[in-house]
């Protein structure tokens, strides 16, 4: 068993999501929800094989909307170490998740890439690299620039050239 642990408490919904290996987990450290009833938390419940691997995850971060959730993994398919992802949550189990989308270069590297986390005006995210064994360095990115997503225009449509352009969400 892991003596490492890190969590994501929700003040607003009571929701717990932390990062703990414990018997069920899928291998290392797994994801876990649990729920605030205002004097206690509720038992931790394995958020499931869509989330977790055999590998770690952990730094959950859950946005604003209470629906998305960031989180670090080393078992998905990634860019090497810790890469961070995002799901969204498909009803109120909070059991079910879309399949986790890695955040991209933009953010992931060869490195532990963890602990993203949404400015409270939403426009940046931060997160940390290890960048060796006794450093870690924040980084700082806005989330357009995170968000921006390359758009192929139809070619058949008169006066478009073709060229890609990029959106930003």
């Amino acid at each position: 068993m892991s003596n490492h642990a890190n969590a994501y408490v929700s003040l607003s919904t009571g929701v717990i999501i932390q990062s703990v290996q414990r018997v069920d987990s899928y291998g290392g450290r797994d994801l876990y929800v649990s729920f605030w009833n205002g004097k206690v938390a509720g038992q931790p419940l394995n958020m499931g094989g869509v989330i977790n691997t055999e590998m770690e995850e952990s730094s959950p971060f859950l946005a604003a909307d209470n629906r998305t959730l960031y989180f670090a993994s080393r078992g998905h398919n990634g860019y090497g170490g810790y890469d961070i992802y995002v799901t969204k949550r498909l009803d109120d189990t909070w059991l079910n998740w879309s399949e986790p989308e890695n955040l991209g270069p933009a953010v992931n590297s060869s490195l532990d890439d963890e602990f993203f986390s949404i400015t409270h005006c939403g426009n940046y995210a931060v997160f940390s690299r290890q960048v060796s064994v006794h450093n870690v360095d924040l980084f700082r990115i806005s989330m357009d620039k995170l968000f921006a997503l390359p758009v192929k225009q139809q070619e058949n449509r008169p006066g478009k050239s073709g060229n890609s352009a990029v959106a930003a969400l």
